[in-house]
């Protein structure tokens, strides 16, 4: 990981390694960073959905954003709202900061926070069946590595087990609504390095990934699975021409052509503020 996206967010939060003991100090420092991390993917989701209305807004403003009817309501971290489309992207965010006292491990929150995304998905995807939601838990890079024995898993494996049955729906239509459509987990330092890891891969039992996204890598993922959920396709459908394929001549291929000419017919113009072809 070269670059460093989470410098700044550490240098106007401080450093999770300066929290006070107290559960309080813990939970506040938690939530700052939650904010800042909804702050930095909305700028760069921006960045693909100029026409599109995203929160949270660049000044601090509309944290979470907030879908469905007093019975039902439900927010979201993030959020990319289209007129036509409706919720296009919705991106939900767990922070997991500090070592749990008792075990020296991340693992105390991890059920909690799956079940929390469990009822999140359920109620936004009822309401909005296209949308396309992501769900990233951030982790220190540590927690990949603090097993106590070779044969124990790290914490980081165990929140790739845990949400992993989070993940995977598949279309508007699935059977289930309370799956995200992806869930990475973000592993970052100290130094405000991040990288992000699909949690339907394979992790080492007690070391960092071998591989893992950068964030502009991932912003691309969710922009072309949001793209395919709403637009139908990718700009790459059509297969690669032949350079050496000439048009055969003719009289009955001259009269096809014309008759398809004829035929043509402008596609359609793109809807709302998702990205052109």
């Amino acid at each position: 990981m070269t670059q460093l996206p989470l410098q700044q967010i550490f240098d106007r939060i401080g450093s999770r390694l300066d929290l006070a003991s107290h559960r309080a100090g813990k939970k506040n420092y938690a939530e700052k960073f939650s904010r800042e991390l909804a702050l930095l993917f909305a700028s760069r989701l921006a960045q693909r959905y100029p026409g599109a209305r995203i929160t949270p807004h660049p000044d601090g403003k509309a944290q979470e954003f907030k879908i469905g009817g007093e019975i039902d309501a439900k927010k979201t971290d993030v959020a990319v709202w289209d007129d036509r489309a409706g919720l296009v992207v919705g991106v939900s965010i767990k922070t997991i900061t500090a070592r749990d006292a008792k075990t020296n491990r991340y693992t105390k929150n991890v059920v909690r926070n799956d079940m929390e995304l469990r009822d999140e998905a359920d109620k936004l995807h009822r309401r909005q069946p296209y949308a396309f939601l992501v769900a990233l838990i951030f982790l220190p890079e540590d927690s990949s590595w603090d097993s106590r024995n070779a044969a124990g898993g790290s914490s980081f494996a165990h929140a790739v087990f845990t949400f992993r049955k989070r993940t995977g729906r598949t279309g508007p239509d699935a059977a289930r609504f309370d799956l995200f459509e992806q869930v990475y987990i973000g592993l970052f330092g100290d130094d405000g390095s991040v990288g992000f890891f699909d949690v339907e891969d394979a992790p080492r039992r007690n070391q960092p990934p071998a591989e893992m996204l950068d964030i502009e890598a991932l912003v691309e993922r969710i922009s072309i699975g949001a793209r395919q959920r709403h637009v139908g396709h990718l700009d790459d459908r059509f297969a690669e021409n032949d350079p050496c394929w000439k048009r055969p001549t003719g009289e009955v291929t001259l009269l096809i052509a014309s008759a398809d000419e004829l035929d043509e017919e402008p596609e359609d113009e793109q809807a709302g503020s998702l990205p052109p072809s």
